[in-house]
């Protein structure tokens, strides 16, 4: 509202300030009357709504003006713009949110998988990394010299056959 229309009208018509989290009416002036007297300026936060329904996040700040002996004679309400910020910590809240689903999510695929798919899975990722024509994953077995292929991958088909083979180490 132009400043000629707002002489002689209601606070809460010039500026229509609601709770950010009910979106119920905000009273400033009564806030305001409430406010402890030891308290020259308080604080809040809230959604200034405009004429065309536009929503605004704020912080505003209520400072009463007073005389030297402590008479209110009026107040200075100022309003900060905190949209921004607003969705800022709402986006920061979104990506932990994001990051720890796919925390809990990787925890439980590790908890799943078996041995079996985990082993065949570094082959398959070994081969297109080194562009090699196989590999294989060949763990110790309990016995000291022996060795077994416990997955095996490969351009070759037949390559994945040799899959559980032992392999034992010659003696001296």
């Amino acid at each position: 509202l132009p400043h000629t229309e707002t002489i002689g009208t209601s606070l809460d018509e010039v500026f229509h300030l609601v709770y950010e989290d009910s979106r119920e009416p905000f009273d400033v002036l009564d806030f305001h009357r409430r406010m402890p007297k030891v308290a020259s300026h308080v604080g809040f936060d809230g959604l200034l709504i405009s004429r065309k329904g536009n929503t605004l996040s704020v912080e505003a700040k209520i400072t009463s003006i007073e005389d030297g002996k402590g008479r209110v004679h009026g107040m200075v309400l100022i309003f900060r713009d905190v949209t921004q910020q607003r969705l800022a910590v709402r986006e920061s809240k979104r990506q932990a949110n994001r990051a720890e689903a796919l925390l809990q999510v990787a925890s439980q695929l590790n908890s799943q998988l078996e041995l079996k798919t985990v082993l065949n899975t570094i082959c398959r990722v070994t081969n297109q990394t080194l562009d090699a024509g196989g590999t294989a994953v060949v763990l110790r077995g309990n016995e000291r010299e022996t060795f077994r292929n416990k997955a095996a991958s490969g351009q070759d088909p037949d390559f994945e056959s040799f899959e559980g083979t032992a392999l034992e180490l010659p003696k001296d």
